[in-house]
């Protein structure tokens, strides 16, 4: 069990929130899963940091993040399969270089990267070199990995729950 999952299992909602800033990835609430290509529903894999690096125990053809940190954005945050990204998902529905997270404006966005498989958001699919601008509670997905924008309060609700 990572630290962030022990924190927040051992904390309340409120001293895990005044203790942890800034945007997550969580996997999608079991209520809002949909069904893969395959017709299952992706099963829950390693709990990850950043670097982000993920196998899945139970299906290794299959990657599914439980918890993503996304550091402070002063330069984009690259998601991808292979090491040289910020955010690795090790899933073979997603690209080399996926998509990346970045902030124009003072808004946080998701680009697509020409990624093969796409980039949803809020299940829009965006075109190669398309952003959108993402917020908590958003849905996002990178080719078959589905995911959600969490601040912290949705971090440790999504910890508890995967629990």
């Amino acid at each position: 069990m990572s630290d962030l999952a022990r924190d927040a299992r051992t904390s309340t909602r409120e001293s895990f929130t005044a203790r942890h800033r800034g945007f997550y990835l969580v996997p999608m609430p079991r209520a809002r899963k949909q069904r893969s290509s395959a017709g299952t529903v992706p099963n829950r894999a390693a709990l990850a940091r950043r670097p982000t690096e993920v196998s899945d125990v139970d299906a290794p053809e299959r990657v599914v993040v439980e918890v993503v940190e996304i550091p402070p954005l002063d330069r984009p945050l690259n998601v991808g399969r292979t090491d040289d990204n910020d955010v690795v998902l090790g899933d073979p529905t997603v690209s080399r270089r996926h998509a990346a997270f970045l902030v124009t404006n003072g808004r946080l966005e998701l680009v697509d990267l020409g990624s093969r498989n796409g980039t949803r958001v809020r299940g829009i699919p965006l075109q190669p070199g398309e952003s959108q601008r993402v917020a908590i509670g958003d849905d996002v997905r990178f080719g078959s990995i589905n995911l959600v924008l969490a601040d912290a309060s949705l971090c440790w609700e999504s910890l508890n729950d995967l629990g």
